[in-house]
């Protein structure tokens, strides 16, 4: 018995869950543009001097500008480089307190987050020189 609840544990977690988050979100925006497109059908039902090119402006997603998804990168870099920073700090401690075995986890988790960190950081300096040369290219027309 005790096999099955140890193949079942990581089962569940690494197949059912994420499945599951991924139906629960998919479900959600396909929920959220069902309602919006109701809202519409049922404007345009009892009133039909509406316009339709401003409700459809005005139910549409907001998208973010591309200096928010920037600056939504550099937090991400900032706050996964300093988590593999604290980390790794608490791995030296407790490697210098007790052996190293102790603190193999935590060293792997200092290098996971500290190479997520700096992708994000990747991702933010390349995105940057992208929109300069976007400038350049803007302002030399």
């Amino acid at each position: 018995m005790f096999w099955l609840v140890q193949l079942l544990i990581p089962i569940s977690i690494c197949v059912v869950l994420p499945v599951l988050i991924v139906w629960i979100v998919f479900r959600s925006s396909t929920k959220k543009d069902q309602f919006r497109a109701d809202i519409m059908v049922k404007a345009l039902e009892t009133n039909s001097s509406v316009d339709v090119d401003r409700l459809i402006e005005a139910f549409a997603k907001q998208r973010k500008t591309p200096a928010q998804l920037r600056n939504g990168q550099l937090l991400r870099f900032c706050i996964f480089t300093f988590l593999g920073i604290a980390f790794g700090i608490m791995s030296i401690i407790i490697g210098s307190m007790y052996d190293l075995d102790s603190a193999m986890a935590l060293i792997f988790l200092t290098i996971i987050f500290i190479a997520i960190g700096l992708a994000y950081g990747v991702a933010y300096r390349a995105s940057k020189k992208q929109e300069i040369t976007e400038e350049v290219i803007i302002s030399e027309d």
